[in-house]
This record gives structure tokens, C-alpha cells and sequence, in this order.
């Protein structure tokens, strides 16, 4: 899925339960952002049925800072964090296989 800087704001905007997102990282990946067009991790952005961000708020707020649309892999509809957990360890260790 495409995510725009206006999609990334949106659910970053309903999400105000969610522990804010360090500054200097979302800077970081947003310059990385802007040289590569993509993300340095395959962990997809996880997202709850009723909108909740679960995994990939920095990420969120990096699209929105570099203020470009990245394609990047976004799940959504799950109903409970162990759901959304085990989603991210299955990610996590695609990527590391995929890196070896």
C-alpha cells in the first residue's frame, strides 16, 4: 500500500493513546525516507480493526515529516496485541532471514 504524508497524519491523529514518538528518530528515518524512498525494516505497519495503531507510529510520523508517499506493507484489522504480536515476530524474523 501506498501511504501518503495525509493517510501516515490521519491515523497518527486518532491514535492519542499511544506513547509519543522520539523526535530525533523520526527525523532520521524521515531523511532516509527522502535519500532511499523506503523503510530499512520489513516489519509491516500493524493496525488495529477500530484504527489503533499498533506497530509503526515513528515510521508514521516519518512519512508525514519527509512529506512523501512510501509503498510499504500495512496490516490491518486485528482484534487483540497478542494478534498484532504475533504478526511482528513473524516479520521480524522474515527480515532477519531475508538480511542473512
Amino acid at each position: 500500500m501506498v501511504v501518503t504524508p495525509a493517510i501516515a497524519a490521519e491515523w497518527l491523529a486518532k491514535n492519542r493513546r499511544n506513547m509519543p514518538v522520539r523526535k530525533d528518530r523520526v527525523a532520521r528515518i524521515a531523511k532516509d525516507l527522502e535519500a532511499t524512498g523506503k523503510f530499512q525494516t520489513k516489519t509491516p505497519i500493524a493496525l488495529f480493526a477500530d484504527g489503533t495503531i499498533y506497530e509503526g507510529h515513528t515510521r508514521l510520523a516519518a512519512i508525514e515529516m519527509a512529506g512523501i508517499p512510501i509503498e510499504c506493507v500495512v496490516e490491518t484489522g486485528y482484534v487483540s496485541r497478542a494478534n498484532a504480536s504475533t504478526l511482528a515476530s513473524a516479520a521480524e524474523q522474515r527480515s532477519k532471514h531475508e538480511r542473512s
